[in-house]
């Protein structure tokens, strides 16, 4: 089995997200966030005076549900997609601000949203993610999140150990928007209706995290890695 940590914000998120969509007929294992009691968001944060979140707020650990399940419905989130298109369950009280998803029995992925927010981040890995950080195999950070992680005395000592901090990608998310403006010509941004001046820094779905689920693939699996 290969644990991957994936740290970092939401353009990280994305990346996960597209992990659980390109390979979701390979999904052996997940485990979401279900009825945390805080709001992560900057603003959200900020509003608490950035007190680090404590653990009884964070919520319990469930599977991914069935979207055709009872506490599943499609939510009101037609003001985020361009005219015309299907808009997705939504399942009450889920999100991935914390979570892992296992594929082909081979490979887990543990994701963690801004981590610098919990107060004990080792008791988060190892009571929500059921993670060992002894146990991981690759990092991979973005947001500046790995100066964060040394930081941290006791996981630092652990991944730099374990041999998981020199198998860390440090991934430069805005470097693939300079790359697609030079080759394409433009940034294939979010354009939803939302979004005040288009195109948006985190990249449309399906998209630009798809090629990047690709490319961290063949990274892991040629023991290769970006700093």
């Amino acid at each position: 089995m290969i644990n991957v940590a994936m740290l970092g914000n939401s353009y990280l998120r994305q990346i996960f997200e597209s992990f659980l969509c390109t390979w979701s007929h390979e999904l052996t294992f997940s485990l979401f966030e279900k009825d945390g009691k805080y709001d992560p968001s900057l603003a959200g944060m900020e509003l608490r005076n950035n007190a680090p979140l404590t653990f009884d707020e964070l919520g319990d650990m469930e599977p991914m549900p069935n979207p055709n399940d009872n506490q599943c419905h499609v939510a009101s989130v037609g003001q985020f997609y361009e005219d015309g298109l299907e808009t997705p369950h939504k399942c009450k009280g889920y999100t991935d601000n914390i979570a892992v998803a296992e594929f082909g029995g081979s490979m887990r992925i543990y994701y963690m949203f801004r981590p610098w927010m919990h107060l004990n981040l080792t008791r988060v890995m190892t009571e929500k993610l059921n993670l060992i950080p002894e146990e991981l195999d690759i990092l991979i950070f973005n947001d500046g999140q790995q100066r964060r992680i040394e930081k941290d005395a006791h996981l630092s000592e652990v991944f730099k150990a374990s041999g998981a901090w020199d198998n860390r990608i440090e991934w430069d998310y805005k470097h693939f928007k300079t790359v697609q403006k030079r080759d394409v010509g433009r940034w294939f941004g979010a354009s939803n209706p939302w979004v005040s001046h288009p195109p948006d820094d985190h990249a449309c779905m399906p998209g630009l995290p798809d090629d990047v689920v690709n490319l961290l693939l063949y990274l892991i699996y040629t023991n290769s890695f970006i700093r």
